[in-house]
């Protein structure tokens, strides 16, 4: 994927903002692109393709992190499956 225009100038304007972060062994943020949250887990976003507006790429990415153990995980500890 390479980055254009607006998402090329937005990504590349921030070298000082965090990209990733570890919290008990499990690295959060844009290490990979991806952005997984931390108060949701196994929402995950793929910033470069929502700012390129390659929607396909983005919905696949939010549909393999809620396909995936870490949501299920989450669901099953507040009770909602």
């Amino acid at each position: 994927m390479t980055l254009r225009g607006e998402g090329k100038h937005r990504y590349t304007a921030g070298p000082h903002l965090k990209k990733a972060e570890s919290i008990e062994g499990v690295v959060y943020g844009q290490h990979d692109g991806i952005n997984r949250s931390r108060i949701f887990p196994g929402l995950h976003l793929n910033v470069l393709a929502l700012l390129q507006g390659e929607a396909a790429a983005a919905l696949a990415t939010v549909q393999a992190g809620l396909d995936g153990t870490e949501r299920e995980a989450f669901a099953a500890r507040i009770g909602g499956g």
